[in-house]
Parts: structure tokens; sequence; C-alpha cells
């Protein structure tokens, strides 16, 4: 059977969540047909280019359905209906300065008429007056057609004026309709709009709050199932990768996130990331070196960094701890933090582990004897264990809390057996066996013990036949 790792089936599950999440909130605004506005026909039987216009309009808005765009329709209604007032006042204006030249011409007119009629009425009159009469007539009626003809001009200016101010006031009154149907679909494209971004959001919600509880229920699991030094020394780096993968994840969510909700954030979206880059690269860099790091070292691993030889005993996304040591192993209770960044940028030296195996040294006794036990387990612990075995980062000597173990129990037949437990490298355990051989033969001499007594070595490894 094919074993997939763990790492890619949890990137597997969260692809597939993004993506059913994606397919179900990542839909496109539509509009209802009943948002668009529809607007009243208003003088079908005549040709209105106005109202052309604002039907082409209406069918053009029915297709917008961004709330840029129908703001920019606004805008251009407003626009469009500020224009139409201005040209009313004016030719509202100019029709009053029309009718007050209209009432000057009229009045000047009828002025004319009123002299040329006195000038008529005049009978007796010498041959000079009446030439002088009849060329003083000829002129006024002349004036009188001037005047006349300026009065006819200026009441058909006039008339037209009032024909246009009449198609103005409609088309007014349209574009009033159409801003205001503007201003209704915009409220409510923008409660559909609210109600998609609740939905993005709701979304962003649940997801954030899906990779919490992940990254909380990672964490107490750890805490719980994977307390001991032999299982952080094991899967520690997968936890680490693990941190990584979910935190890149995440990072991607919300940059996709961030384009989902508003596309026109792409510009002010490269900005901010530039400038996060700039601010926090050392520990952007940090995060990306530990991608490697946990691929080339695991915790346990010795190694030599600036000189200095040490047990990696943790790694996270920033840092990395180490244990420093001498090169024999010896521990010196010394740790260091060094930023994963600064970690790459060094020379970094994998040493194999020093050959630390553990030893069984079983001491059978007999029965018949009168054994201080307590005494002579003291004297070993003491004169050859405390003396010999040398003291070692713990996660040197594969993860054991304890260096030595010095116990007893009685067999079956009643003998009682001193069991004695080490972990030192193969040239030790050899000089430590021979120096409690010693001890016990120094204590045969001084009589404490019989002759009768005997020996066992049991070991887990191949020392039995050196000695």
């Amino acid at each position: 059977m094919i074993k997939i790792p763990h790492k890619y089936l949890l990137g597997l599950c969260i692809t597939l969540l993004l993506f059913i999440s994606s397919s179900v909130f990542a839909e496109e605004i539509e509009v209802s047909p009943t948002l668009a506005p529809v607007i009243t026909p208003i003088a079908e039987t005549k040709s209105n280019d106005a109202l052309d216009v604002l039907k082409a309009r209406q069918e053009k808005l029915k297709e917008n359905f961004k709330i840029s765009d129908v703001d920019k329709e606004e805008s251009k209604a407003k626009e469009e209906l500020q224009n139409a007032q201005i040209k009313k006042e004016t030719i509202q204006e100019i029709n009053k300065k029309i009718e007050q030249e209209l009432s000057a011409l009229k009045l000047d007119l009828k002025n004319l008429n009123k002299v040329k009629f006195d000038l008529e009425k005049k009978i007796d009159l010498s041959e000079e007056e009446k030439k002088t009469q009849q060329f003083e007539i000829e002129r006024l009626k002349k004036s009188e057609q001037e005047l006349q003809k300026n009065v006819n001009f200026k009441a058909i200016l006039l008339e037209k004026n009032k024909q246009d101010l009449e198609k103005l006031s409609q088309e007014e009154e349209l574009k009033r309709y159409a801003l205001a149907q503007v201003a209704l679909y915009k409220i409510a494209l923008q409660e559909k709009h609210d109600e998609e971004t609740d939905k993005k959001i709701k979304l962003f919600t649940g997801v954030s709050i899906f990779f919490l509880l992940f990254y909380i229920v990672r964490l107490l699991g750890e805490k719980k199932y994977c307390h001991s030094k032999k299982c952080k020394k094991k899967y520690g780096h997968r936890f680490v990768t693990f941190d990584i993968f979910g935190l890149l994840t995440y990072l991607g969510f919300v940059v996709w996130f961030l384009f989902y909700l508003k596309p026109e954030m792409v510009v002010y979206l490269l900005f901010l990331v530039g400038a996060i880059v700039i601010v926090l690269q050392e520990y952007i860099f940090s995060v990306v070196s530990s991608v490697f790091i946990v691929q080339l070292y695991h915790v346990g691993d010795r190694i030599r960094f600036k000189k200095n030889e040490g047990i990696i005993e943790g790694m996270t996304l920033l840092k990395i701890s180490i244990r420093t040591i001498d090169s024999i192993g010896v521990n010196m209770q010394e740790i260091r933090m060094i930023p994963n960044s600064e970690f790459m940028k060094q020379e970094v030296v994998k040493l194999p582990k020093t050959s630390i195996e553990k030893t069984t040294f079983d001491i059978v006794l007999p029965n018949d004897l009168s054994v201080d036990l307590p005494r002579f387990m003291a004297d070993i612990e003491g004169n050859v264990l405390q003396k010999n075995i040398t003291v070692r980062s713990e996660n040197e000597i594969t993860d054991s809390d304890f260096f030595y173990e010095v116990d007893f129990y009685f067999m079956p037949t009643g003998q009682p057996v001193i069991k004695l437990f080490w972990q030192e490298t193969r040239e030790k355990n050899n000089r430590i066996k021979r120096k409690i051989l010693a001890e016990l033969e120094k204590v045969k001499k001084n009589n404490i013990y019989s002759d009768q007594t005997s020996v066992q070595n049991k070991t887990n490894d191949s020392n039995d036949n050196s000695e």
C-alpha cells in the first residue's frame, strides 16, 4: 500500500476546502430584473430625442451591475440635468430681454404711427410744405416698416425660444426622473452588494476560525501526545513543516480574499506587500529559511556552528535553539537561540553523534551470605559510576533523562541481584566494568563476601565478547 505523507494530505484537504468555499461564495453579483429602473413612457406618440436617449441609457444601465458604473451613470445624469437647467435659465434670461426689446419696439412703432397720423392731418399747406410733408411721411413709412420687421423678428424669436423652453422643461423632467431611477437603482444595488460583502466577510471569518482552531488543536496535540524528547526529535520537523505550510496557505488565502473582495485594490495591495516585505524582511527571510532548515536538520542532530558544537533542541518558524556541548559531548548547560536567517547565512557542519551504548550489568549474590546491599550499591555508585560517566546533553544520550541507574531485586530462589545500568561510549563501558569487578575483588579480599559469589554480566550488545 502506498503511504501518502500527512502534510500532503493536509494540504490537499485545505485546498479542497478553499475551492469549495470559493465555488459557493465567489459568484458575480447578478442584478435581479426587478432592480432595473423602468421608465414610464412619456409622450410616446412624439418623436422625442431626449426620450430616445433616456431609453438607450436605461438599457445600458440594466447591463451595468457594478456600483462604480452606477456612480458614473449617476454623475453623468446629474451633469446632464445641470446642463439642461443652465440652458433653461439662459433661454429664460434671453426671453426677458427679447420681451423688453419687443415692448420698446412696439412703443416706438406706436409713437411713429401717431407722428405720421398727425402729419397726414395737416391740409392747408403750401406747395413747398406739401413736398416736405410728403418726404417726411415716406421717411416715417420706411421707419415703420423697419420697426415692424424688428417686431415680427423678435416675436418669432420669442415664440421659438418659448418652444425650446418647453422642450427643455420636458427634458429636464425626464432627466430628473432618470436621476431618481438611478438613485433608486443604486440603493438596491448597494443593498445587493452589502449582502454579497457580508457573505464574503463570513467566508473570511469562517476560514480564519478554521485555521485558528486547527492550529490550536495542533498545539494541544503536540503538548499532549508529543511532549517527550524522543517524540520531538522524531516528529519536531514535521510540526515546523506544518506551521510553514499553514502560514503560507493562510497568507495565500488572505491575498486571494482581498482580490475577491475588491479587485481594484490590486495596486494598493502591491504597495502594501512591498512595504511589509521591506519592514519585515528579516522575519520573512527567517520563515523562508525554515522551509530549507527542516529539510536538512532535525531535532537531536549534532552540528558545528561558528566554531561551537551543539545539539539541536527545537525549531520554529523564526529561530532554532541549540544546546552547546564540547567535543566529547559534555553538556555545557547553555542554550543559544539563533534566528533562521542567521543560521542559513553561516557555515553549518553536521557532525556524527558520539557512539553511546546502553549497558546492563547484573551481580548475582548467594542467598546464604549476609550482604549489606545498600552499602555495596552506594560504593559502586560513588566510586565507579559517578566518577566515570560523562554528564552529556540529554539529546546526546538517546533522549534519556538519566545517565545511570543502580537497583536490586531478588530471584525466585531468594538470591539478591544488584542491577546496574548506564550509558557511555564503548571504550568507557569496558573500563567501567573492569572497575566494578575491581571494586568487587577488593570487597572479597576484605572478607565481606564469600568466594562463592558469582557475577553475571548481561549486556544488550557485543561487549561480553570483548571482555
